[in-house]
């Protein structure tokens, strides 16, 4: 009888559980499914103190990216164009240019960059600026950050 019929629970639960322990180095996993329980694993259990969730290991100071995300890059493009304490307008298709990979072009990655971009504007991140810049179409919403 497998573990997640016997203990009634989901499979999915067992298979992340196992998942974060042998991250934590509390188990080994030998093969798929497989696991058993490491020195750190039973010093842990003999003390009977919880596993708590958190940090794995000492603060560094290092900033670590966490995502590099199309928002993500986005953002960083917005940053881009108020850099030196000079906000510029952009609109989307110019944070597209910068933030979009050649792999990510389809109409639904252009949906959720507008949808950010309105997000921004509706939390007041960002403002639609009306007077159109040179060189641009009337029709092309223009934002500034900031």
């Amino acid at each position: 009888m497998s573990a997640d019929k016997a203990l009634d629970i989901d499979r999915r639960f067992i298979v992340n559980s196992f998942g974060r322990l042998a991250c934590s180095g509390l188990v080994m996993r030998n093969e798929t499914g497989v696991y058993t329980i490491s020195h750190d694993g039973l010093r842990q259990l003999a003390s009977g103190k919880p596993i708590k969730s958190g940090r794995q290991g000492p603060r560094t100071g290092v900033r670590r990216i966490k995502s590099d995300g199309l928002r993500q890059r986005m953002w960083n493009a917005m940053r881009q164009f108020s850099a030196g304490g000079q906000r510029h307008a952009f609109s989307l298709p110019d944070l597209l240019t910068i933030a979009l990979k050649a792999s990510e072009e389809t109409p639904s990655t252009y949906n959720n960059a507008g949808q950010y971009v309105l997000q921004l504007k509706k939390n007041g991140i960002s403002v639609n600026l009306n007077a159109p810049s040179k060189g641009h179409s009337p029709r092309l919403k223009r934002f500034c950050a900031l």
